[in-house]
C-alpha cells in the first residue's frame, strides 16, 4: 500500500473518466459497493479453495465476531447489490447494466508494478444472454484503450473455453492430466486438484 503523489493521481483520474465517459456510452449506470463486505460473499461466490480467497484476502472481524474482509475484486459486490432484499426490485426489472471502480485488496507478495491496494474499473451486465453483449464489453475496453492513446503499445487478445459442454469436456481432461501428474504438483496444487475431484464426484452423485 501506498500514497499516490498529484502527478499519478491526475493520470489515475483520467483513465478513470475515459472510462467512466464510454461505459455510459453503452449503458452503463455507475454504482458504489462498500470497501469492506462480509467474507462469505467471497467464499461462496470464488470458492474457499481459490487463490483470492485461501492467500489473497484481507480478512477483519468485527467486536460480535462477525468476519469480514476488504474486498479483492468488485463482480461479488455488484452481485449482491443486485439481490439485496434493499434492492430486489431490481432483479424482477432485468436487464441492467452496472459500472463500477474503487480501491481493492488482495494479500499477496508484492512485485513490481503491483500492490497490495490497486484500484480497479469494471462493468457488469444482468439479464443479458446474447453474444452481442461480450462483443460489446471487449469493443467498449477497446473503445478505452483507443481513447487513451495505448492502441499502439496494448494488444488486445480475446480467448474462450466455447460453450458449457466445451468448458465440461476441457475441465475432465485437464483433471485427469493434473491426476497423472499429481506427484510433481506443488501441495497447494494437490490439495485444489482434490477439491475439485470431491465437488465432481458430489455433483455425480446427487
Amino acid at each position: 500500500m501506498r500514497d499516490v503523489l498529484p502527478s499519478l493521481s491526475e493520470l489515475r483520474w483520467r483513465i478513470l473518466d475515459v472510462a467512466r465517459t464510454w461505459s455510459k456510452r453503452y449503458g452503463f449506470q455507475p454504482i458504489e459497493t462498500p470497501i469492506v463486505e462480509n467474507a462469505d460473499l467471497f467464499v461462496s461466490t470464488m470458492g474457499d479453495s481459490s487463490d483470492v480467497v485461501s492467500k489473497e484476502m484481507f480478512h477483519l472481524e468485527d467486536r460480535s465476531g462477525k468476519s469480514l474482509a476488504l474486498r479483492p475484486e468488485g463482480t461479488a459486490g455488484v452481485c449482491r447489490f443486485l439481490l439485496s432484499a434493499k434492492n430486489g426490485a431490481l432483479i424482477h426489472s432485468l436487464p441492467h447494466r452496472f459500472s463500477y471502480h474503487g480501491p481493492m485488496f488482495r494479500y499477496e507478495r508484492p512485485q513490481k508494478g503491483r500492490h497490495r491496494q490497486f484500484t480497479q474499473f469494471g462493468v457488469e451486465s444482468f439479464g443479458e444472454s446474447s453474444p452481442f453483449v461480450d462483443a460489446e464489453i471487449i469493443t467498449l475496453g477497446a473503445r478505452i484503450i483507443q481513447d487513451l492513446g495505448l492502441s499502439t503499445s496494448v494488444k488486445l487478445q480475446v480467448n474462450s473455453l466455447g460453450d458449457r459442454q466445451d468448458r465440461e469436456r476441457y475441465r475432465t481432461l485437464l483433471t485427469k492430466e493434473l491426476e497423472s501428474k499429481k506427484s510433481k504438483l506443488s501441495e497447494d496444487s494437490r490439495r485444489r486438484l482434490e477439491r475439485v475431484m470431491v465437488s465432481r464426484k458430489t455433483i455425480r452423485n446427487s
